[in-house]
């Protein structure tokens, strides 16, 4: 479930910084959960290192931040979130079209080797629900 929630994460940072024209370095992304253990910060050198506890799948309860990288902001984050229904559902877009299977550097990324589910399937599944407004 980690793997699909840091993919979505970074697919929506990737779509975010398309859309809003500006740098993909301009933007910065991190997932956390409700225990303030972060369990990712954007970026390659740190994918991965979870703090999450993969026993007790019950106890997950990720959030997505974007932000902006420049000290003081630029408007980027505030401009992210009064078009993130748009970037989730682009997002959204983006793995349906890709033709890969469990994920690949052009959609969600590639997932540590997920064997008991497939995490680009999980993440199109979490994005259909937060797009039909049953997610939060």
């Amino acid at each position: 479930m980690a793997d699909a929630v840091v993919g979505i994460a970074r697919t929506l940072h990737h779509v975010a910084a398309l859309t809003l024209m500006c740098g993909v370095h301009d933007l910065g992304h991190c997932v956390g959960d409700q225990s303030a253990g972060w369990f990712s910060v954007g970026g390659a050198t740190s994918r991965g290192q979870y703090s999450f506890d993969q026993t007790n799948p019950d106890a997950f309860s990720p959030t997505i931040f974007l932000f902006d990288r420049r000290a003081g902001g630029v408007g980027l984050a505030p401009g992210a979130f009064a078009i993130l229904p748009d970037l989730l559902a682009a997002s959204r877009n983006v793995l349906r079209s890709c033709p890969c299977s469990n994920g690949c550097p052009s959609c969600i990324g590639p997932s540590k080797g997920a064997e008991s589910y497939n995490p680009k399937q999980v993440a199109l599944d979490l994005l259909d629900s937060i797009v039909a407004g049953r997610g939060n």
